[in-house]
C-alpha cells in the first residue's frame, strides 16, 4: 500500500468512525513537514487551522484536508501542542472546530460561576384532614385537666393522672409533634380545629408533605415553605414547617411534614392536594452548569472553550447538585466558558483524535522520529 492510499485509508476510517462530516482527522504522534524543524529556534512555518499538527517550511495546502495553510510567524509554538500538554484527561485530547460549524452542530456554552447554591425540595402533600391528631390532641389537653384537678388526691390517684398525661404526650409525639408545639398546645388548651372537616381556623391551614430520606437532612423545623394547590394552578401559598415525623415510613422511604400554611380568603379546602415546594441554601460554591459534566467512567470531565473553537478536555471533580447547576471542588476556575451542549459530539471527536495519536502511520511515527515528510 503506497503512503497517499494509507493517508486517504485513515482520513475515511476517521470520517466514518465519528459519525458525520464535520468529524475530521487532525492530530497525530508527530506533526507533517518536510524536513524536521528545530523547534528550540524561532521560525516561520505554515499549519493547517483544522489540523494544528500539520507543519510545513512553505506555502500550500495541507495534505490531509486539502485547505490552504496558515502561516505561524516569530517561532510561535502552535497553541494545540501546549494545551494538549494541559489535557488531564485519559483517553480525550484537544479538539478544534471552525467556528462557522458551532452553531450548525448545536454547541452552546455555559459559564463557570461562584454564588449561594439552592436546593428545592419537592414534595406532594396535602391540606390537613386529620382526626387522629385532633382526637390525640383533645386527650391531651383531658389528661393535663385531670392532673391539675388530681393535685390534692391521693398518691395513687396523682401517679395515675401522670401516666395517662405523658401517654398522650408521647402520641402527640409520634404524631409530628416537638415538645415546643405541645406546650403552646397546653397553654392555648385549644384543640387545632383545621384538622376536621368543614372547620378551619381562620387564616391557617394545615399541609401534610412526604420527604424522601435522600432530602431529609435539609429540612427543619421553621423552614419556609410554599404550595400549589391544584385547584388554583399558578396561585402560590406560603408558610413554615411546623413538625417533623420522628418516624420513618419503611415503604415509601420518606418522612411526613407538617406545614402551617397562609390562607387568608381560607381558599384550602381539607384533604386538597398540592404541590409543596422548600427551598434549602446549601452555602456558596463554585458551580458549573450540571449538563456540562460528562462521566467517562472512572472520572468526569467537561470541555473548556479556549476562544477560537478551540475545545480543552479537563477532568473535573464535582460536589452537590442543585437546580441545572452543580459543584465544582476541582479542575475549573471562576468566570470559564464550558461546553452544555453539543459535548457529547465534541467528546466523540475527542476519542477519536486522541486515538489517532497513538497511531504510527505515515506522518505520525516518521514525523516523530524527525524524518520529514515530502510532498510530491
Amino acid at each position: 500500500m503506497t503512503r497517499l492510499t494509507k493517508i486517504a485509508s485513515i482520513a475515511l476510517v476517521a470520517t466514518l468512525a465519528g459519525g458525520g462530516a464535520w468529524m475530521y482527522l487532525s492530530r497525530s504522534a508527530g506533526r507533517f513537514s518536510e524536513t524536521p524543524i528545530d523547534e528550540s529556534k524561532p521560525h516561520d512555518y505554515y499549519t493547517c487551522s483544522m489540523h494544528p499538527d500539520v507543519h510545513m517550511h512553505e506555502p500550500g495546502r495541507c495534505p490531509i484536508c486539502n485547505m490552504t495553510l496558515t502561516k505561524i510567524g516569530g517561532g510561535t509554538q502552535p497553541e494545540g501542542e501546549s494545551e494538549r500538554a494541559r489535557s488531564t484527561v485519559q483517553g480525550r485530547g484537544m479538539v478544534t472546530i471552525p467556528t462557522e460549524k458551532l452553531q450548525l452542530i448545536g454547541v452552546r456554552f455555559g459559564r463557570v460561576e461562584r454564588g449561594s447554591l439552592e436546593k428545592i425540595i419537592r414534595a406532594y402533600g396535602r391540606v390537613a384532614y386529620d382526626p387522629d391528631l385532633y382526637q390525640v390532641q383533645e386527650e391531651y389537653l383531658s389528661a393535663v385537666d385531670l392532673v391539675e384537678l388530681s393535685s390534692e388526691a391521693p398518691p395513687a390517684s396523682r401517679e395515675r393522672s401522670w401516666k395517662l398525661l405523658k401517654a398522650a404526650e408521647t402520641r402527640l409525639k409520634l404524631l409530628g409533634l416537638n415538645d415546643a408545639q405541645i406546650q403552646r398546645l397546653r397553654a392555648r388548651r385549644q384543640v387545632d380545629p383545621q384538622l376536621l372537616l368543614g372547620a378551619q381556623e381562620s387564616g391557617k391551614v394545615w399541609v401534610y408533605a412526604d420527604v424522601y430520606e435522600s432530602d431529609l437532612s435539609l429540612v427543619r423545623v421553621g423552614q419556609t415553605v410554599t404550595i400549589e394547590a391544584t385547584a388554583y394552578p399558578g396561585k402560590m401559598f406560603s408558610g413554615k414547617i411546623l413538625a417533623i415525623d420522628p418516624v420513618l415510613n419503611p415503604k415509601t422511604r420518606t418522612v411526613k411534614i407538617r406545614s402551617e400554611i397562609d390562607d387568608p380568603a381560607s381558599e384550602l379546602k381539607p384533604d386538597l392536594y398540592a404541590n409543596v415546594l422548600i427551598r434549602s441554601s446549601l452555602g456558596d460554591a463554585l458551580t458549573a452548569p450540571e449538563n456540562a459534566v460528562l462521566n467517562s467512567g472512572s472520572e468526569q470531565h467537561v470541555f473548556v472553550h479556549r476562544g477560537g473553537g478551540r475545545f480543552e478536555p479537563r477532568r473535573v471533580r464535582i460536589g452537590r447538585k442543585a437546580e441545572g447547576k452543580i459543584e465544582i471542588l476541582e479542575g475549573l476556575s471562576e468566570n470559564e466558558e464550558v461546553v452544555v451542549s453539543g459535548n457529547f459530539l465534541i467528546d466523540s471527536e475527542s476519542r477519536l483524535r486522541a486515538g489517532i495519536s497513538g497511531m504510527s502511520f505515515y506522518g505520525g511515527k516518521e514525523a516523530a522520529e524527525g524524518k520529514g515528510v515530502h510532498r510530491h
